[in-house]
């Protein structure tokens, strides 16, 4: 697994995760915080420890606690899906 911790990006796939396991570990790191997502191949979340909204239009967001940084669960799924088929 070769996911960079680079200072740009906001969503990594957690060092060390094997991309052969059902449930995945993903960082979101920006503006001063992080958070980590486990979520499974099929999209759903298994475990996080982000602050986990759901905003007007029903969607799911995830946040970091001081809430600088939030990505919706499509958008993790999105990153997790490209990263997967990488």
């Amino acid at each position: 697994m070769s996911s960079s911790l680079s200072a740009n990006k906001t969503i990594v796939i957690a060092p060390g995760e094997d991309r052969g396991d059902d449930v995945i570990k993903v960082l979101l790191r920006g503006n001063g915080g992080s958070c980590s997502v486990l979520m499974n191949s099929a999209g759903i979340v298994e475990n996080t420890d982000c602050i986990r909204l759901t905003n007007s239009e029903k969607i799911k967001v995830h946040c970091t606690k001081k809430k600088a940084l939030s990505k919706t669960e499509k958008e993790v799924y999105d990153y997790l899906v490209a990263e997967l088929s990488s």
